[in-house]
């Protein structure tokens, strides 16, 4: 099997979607078989992307016509049978079998937890890759289940995908982590850290009254990501509270520094209002430290029990759990063992195979879209 794989997310210091196709390539790439692989590339990308003597790499066009004209037609080309997308969307002209990964499906489910730019793209994206597709990966069960039902997507034509996190992510020597923790003037043990985008989605309002309320004051709050909300400012909610210096704001930091700044935290915390899978816990929980997250969508399914999982919309709820996992010996010792445990499950062969399974599945299905017409 010949597969197109589109990783233009992946950029420099890329999370989210960006994190997910880079596991992709990872795993795909690394799996025993004779496939074969042609990795549309960023140009900010190229220098650092490695390939594989099965992999072939082509720069990206930076503009429209490149995606919907140009790509099929080297598609058409090089004899692909498969194109990937980790994105929500791919060419509408289909000179290949298309799979696109479903995230989530947020803005049929969820609208009011979505930023304005999502919404537009996908008003504007979804219809056209839905007819062009042929099969689509979702992250979770939850995912699926959920796209099958706001989207009308027959069941049979989704299939979901357990993804890996990078092998960077696992516990560090305190001697490792002190130079990254000194970089960010933060004290190895004494902070409960949060990754991800800042939005409301996130819940971080909740997380910073949830801080207030935890019995020691010997704690910071460290949270790291960049915003992705216009108007949406959890620095000066934070200022409003009065927690002042016990919160950092640490905007984005390079991949590098990620699991350094996971090992050092007493414990983490992740109270999403709405997540398709929540990569961020599982990377935590790799590096042993106990997690903090919700009862709220797709986490309780990615999460297992290896996190406490209190409602998204009880910031007292979240204080106990947050309590729990800092200052309880018994509870913590369960969290970390039971979280390494977890994370172990997520490895890049179970990934390479759920994803080449979905190719297969797109390779003998029917060659219409997913949305007719």
């Amino acid at each position: 099997m010949k597969v197109c794989l589109d990783l233009r997310a992946v950029t420099p210091g890329a999370a989210g979607i960006g994190a997910f196709a880079r596991s992709a390539a990872e795993a795909l790439v690394g799996h025993d078989g004779d496939h074969q692989f042609l990795a549309v590339v960023h140009r900010s990308a190229a220098d650092a992307f490695k390939p594989a003597a099965n992999v072939q790499v082509l720069v990206a066009g930076d503009n429209w016509a490149w995606s919907e004209i140009e790509l099929p037609a080297l598609i058409e080309e090089h004899r692909i049978d498969a194109l990937f997308s980790p994105l929500f969307s791919c060419p509408v002209v289909r000179s290949a079998r298309h799979v696109i990964t479903l995230h989530d499906v947020f803005p049929e489910s969820h609208p009011e937890l979505c930023t304005q730019e999502f919404l537009d793209f996908w008003q504007h994206r979804i219809g056209p890759s839905l007819r062009s597709t042929c099969h689509a990966v979702a992250v979770s069960e939850w995912s699926k289940g959920l796209a099958a039902e706001k989207l009308k997507l027959s069941p049979e034509r989704v299939s979901v995908v357990r993804q890996s996190v990078s092998p960077s992510f696992r516990p560090l020597e305190p001697e490792h982590v002190a130079p990254t923790l000194a970089k960010y003037g933060i004290r190895g043990g004494g902070y409960v850290l949060y990754v991800g985008a800042l939005d409301p989605r996130k819940n971080l309002d909740r997380l910073l009254g949830a801080f207030l309320r935890l019995s020691s004051n010997d704690l910071t709050l460290v949270i790291v990501g960049r915003a992705v909300a216009a108007g949406y400012d959890p620095a000066a909610s934070a200022q409003q509270l009065g927690l002042g210096e016990r919160v950092k704001f640490l905007g984005r930091v390079s991949e590098e520094d990620l699991p350094a700044l996971y090992s050092g935290a007493r414990c983490f915390a992740f109270p999403s209002l709405a997540e398709g899978f929540g990569r961020p816990p599982v990377e935590a929980m790799a590096c042993g430290v106990p997690v903090v997250a919700s009862n709220r969508t797709a986490l309780p399914e990615t999460c297992g029990n290896a996190a406490l999982l209190p409602d998204a919309e009880n910031a007292a709820a979240i204080a106990d759990a947050l309590q729990a996992a800092c200052f309880d010996d018994l509870v913590r010792e369960r969290l970390i063992a039971a979280g390494r445990a977890r994370a172990a499950e997520f490895t890049s062969d179970r990934f390479a195979a759920d994803l080449l399974a979905a190719f297969e599945a797109a390779l003998a299905g029917p060659k219409e879209g997913l949305w007719p017409g």
